[in-house]
């Protein structure tokens, strides 16, 4: 359910999904943490990562790595 660059055009709302994969990362009690998809089709999110530590502009855990940057 996004606009922009990757995203299609939401004009129908919630009828309309991401494309591309995607992440949320988010901090919780101190900790981040953080789940997203591993299937470009899929509109719900895997299992948590687990603790995430952050390595430079990434966040990672013993499962994921996710990588922050602008364009």
């Amino acid at each position: 359910m996004f606009n922009g660059i990757d995203h299609p055009y939401s004009e129908l709302g919630p009828l309309q999904y991401s494309t591309d994969y995607w992440a949320n990362v988010l901090r919780d009690d101190g900790e981040w943490d953080g789940f997203g998809n591993s299937d470009i089709r899929a509109t719900h999110g895997d299992s948590p990562w687990g603790p995430l530590h952050r390595e430079g502009a990434c966040y990672v855990s013993k499962t994921a790595r996710i990588c922050l940057w602008a364009r």
